[in-house]
C-alpha cells in the first residue's frame, strides 16, 4: 500500500485512474511515487498537464523551452529519443515512461535515497550531490529564474534547499490527507492481440502486473486492445490513441487456437475431404513411378 500525499493540483486536475496510474508506474520503475509527485507538482505549476510551457527562449542547443510534467528541456528530450514537441502532443498516461526513462539516466532507483534527490536530478545535478554543494549564485540565469529555492536568502542556492523544499512540499501534501493506494492487487481481464495495421492475431489476458495502471486506465477509456509488433514490443492501447508498454515477453494465444470451440461438422467435413483428394493424388503418384523408371532405363 501506498500513502500518496493529496497534492493540490495531483488532486485538481487528475482523476482517480490516472492517480493510480501514475503510482504504479512509478512504483513498478522502482522509483518513489512520492517523491516525484512532488516533483511534478511544482515543475508543473500544479497542472499535471504534460503540454505545460515554461519560459520561452530558456534554451538556446537547442532553442526553445521547458516541456511537461517535469519540464523536459530540448535537449534532454532528444537524449531520450524525442522532441519537445511531440512530448507536448502526449497524453499524460503516454508522457509518464519519458518521466521514468529520465530518472533512469542517472542510475536508476539505488541512485535515489531521500526524496529531495528527484528534484536534485530536475536540475541535471546528481541525486547524490552534497548538501552544501553551490547550485546558483545571485546574478547568474539559473539563479533569476529560481529565486524562491534560496530559502535563506543568502544570494546562494545549495543542494539541501532543494532538499528541504521536497520535504516542506510533502509534508504539505499531507497536511490535506492521502490516498492510499494498493498496487499488489492484479485484476485480469481479456484483450485482442492485433498486428500494427489492425488485424487480428490472437487473444491475451492484461493486467497491472503486464502494464502498471492498465486497470485504472480501463475504466476511464474503457477495454483496449494489445498491438503486438514483430520486435517483441507489445502496447496496451486504449479509445483516443492513448496507449502504454506492456512487459516485451507477454505470451499470446493465437488465434487458431482461440477459435477451435467453435470448429463444427461443415469444417470437419471439409478437411477430411481435403485430405482424401490429397491420399489419392499421392498413391497415383506413386504407381506411375515404376513406369517411368523403366522408360527411363530403356532410354
Amino acid at each position: 500500500m501506498i500513502e500518496l500525499p493529496r497534492f493540490a493540483g495531483l488532486e485538481k486536475n487528475r482523476s482517480s485512474a490516472e492517480r493510480e496510474f501514475f503510482v504504479r508506474t512509478m512504483a513498478e520503475a522502482g522509483f518513489d511515487p512520492v517523491a516525484i509527485a512532488a516533483v511534478i507538482e511544482v515543475e508543473s505549476n500544479r497542472s499535471w498537464s504534460p503540454s505545460i510551457h515554461g519560459p520561452a527562449g530558456t534554451f538556446s542547443d537547442p532553442p526553445g523551452y521547458p516541456i511537461g510534467l517535469i519540464q523536459f528541456a530540448p535537449s534532454t528530450a532528444r537524449s531520450l529519443g524525442t522532441t519537445t514537441d511531440q512530448l507536448e502532443r502526449m497524453s499524460f498516461a503516454e508522457q509518464l515512461p519519458y518521466v521514468v526513462a529520465y530518472y533512469r539516466m542517472f542510475g536508476g532507483p539505488d541512485a535515489f535515497r531521500e526524496p529531495g534527490d528527484y528534484y536534485l536530478a530536475g536540475w541535471g545535478t546528481s541525486p547524490r550531490t552534497s548538501g552544501d554543494a553551490v547550485l546558483a549564485l545571485e546574478g547568474s540565469a539559473k539563479y533569476r529564474g529560481n529565486p524562491a529555492l534560496d530559502l535563506d536568502k543568502d544570494g546562494t542556492i545549495y543542494a539541501h534547499e532543494l532538499r528541504d523544499l521536497v520535504n516542506r512540499w510533502i509534508a504539505n501534501g499531507r497536511s490535506r490527507g492521502i490516498w492510499q493506494i494498493d498496487v499488489t492487487q492484479a485484476v485480469t481481464i481479456p484483450v485482442r492481440v492485433v498486428n500494427p495495421q489492425g488485424a487480428q492475431i490472437g487473444t491475451a489476458s492484461v493486467s497491472d502486473a503486464v502494464a502498471p495502471g492498465v486497470m485504472a486506465l480501463a475504466s476511464v477509456y474503457g477495454a483496449p486492445i494489445m498491438v503486438a509488433y514483430p520486435n517483441g514490443w507489445r502496447f496496451v492501447q486504449f479509445a483516443g490513441g492513448v496507449q502504454i508498454p506492456a512487459k516485451s515477453n507477454l505470451p499470446y494465444v493465437s488465434t487458431a487456437d482461440a477459435r477451435l470451440p467453435s470448429f463444427g461438422w461443415q469444417h470437419g467435413a471439409a478437411v477430411l475431404g481435403i485430405v482424401a483428394v490429397v491420399t489419392g493424388i499421392f498413391w497415383a503418384t506413386l504407381k506411375v513411378k515404376p513406369e517411368r523408371s523403366k522408360h527411363a532405363q530403356a532410354a
